[in-house]
């Protein structure tokens, strides 16, 4: 249920930004999405069998919707799913280390 709720917020907030780009009050319904997303990705991480397939399944994540995201917001910024990918890559050296 809650990744339900992270996308479904994720995707009323992108939409709105589309299509309303002036309109900041539909945008600050992405602010509950990305601590879902986050907890999620640490879930993940802690329950895989194989962490180099879920870190190269969330490079690849990353790098096909990028592009979608470029066109949809005419930004050349990475978008989020990289941070979660770089924040992946700081659990992994973590563990590493500790």
């Amino acid at each position: 249920m809650i990744e339900i709720i992270a996308y479904l917020t994720m995707i009323i907030d992108h939409i709105w930004a589309i299509f309303f780009p002036n309109e900041m009050i539909f945008r600050y319904i992405w602010r509950i999405s990305f601590p879902l997303f986050a907890y999620w990705l640490v879930r993940g991480y802690r329950n895989t069998k194989n962490l180099e397939k879920y870190f190269f399944r969330l490079a690849i994540f990353s790098l096909v919707s990028q592009i979608p995201y470029e066109f949809a917001f005419d930004t050349k910024i990475l978008n989020i799913w990289f941070t979660l990918l770089v924040w992946i890559l700081l659990l992994m050296i973590y563990d590493i280390k500790f």
